[in-house]
Formats: structure tokens, C-alpha cells, sequence
């Protein structure tokens, strides 16, 4: 089930999209998703980042 945003955390969100799109590195879902999952508690940056891993070690 996945938490809310607090106003704070979606401003925090945005500032981090904004920043990555003046650079032209737009966000991506998963990007997004993977910094909701890690403000509102649900993962750790250690979760997200083994997810990561194994996404992108297995995609042979």
C-alpha cells in the first residue's frame, strides 16, 4: 500500500525534478517512484539500491 506525500515531501520532489530537468535529465517513473518509497518510509536507500542493481546486473 503505498503512503501519502506530505506537502514538504512533494515540494522536496519537485525541487529535485526541476533541478534534474534544467540539466536535461528529466526524472523517470521508477525515479519518482523510488523517491516517494524512500520519504514516506516504505524503503531504504539500501532497498532501493539492490533493486537497482538487480535490475540492472539480470537485464542481459
Amino acid at each position: 500500500m503505498s503512503k501519502s506525500l506530505t506537502a514538504e515531501q512533494q515540494e522536496m520532489i519537485n525541487q529535485v525534478a526541476a533541478t534534474m530537468a534544467i540539466e536535461n535529465m528529466p526524472v523517470t517513473k521508477q525515479a519518482y517512484e523510488n523517491m516517494r518509497a524512500y520519504l514516506t518510509g516504505e524503503k531504504t536507500k539500501k532497498e532501493i539500491l539492490d533493486d537497482i542493481k538487480v535490475r540492472y546486473t539480470n537485464a542481459r
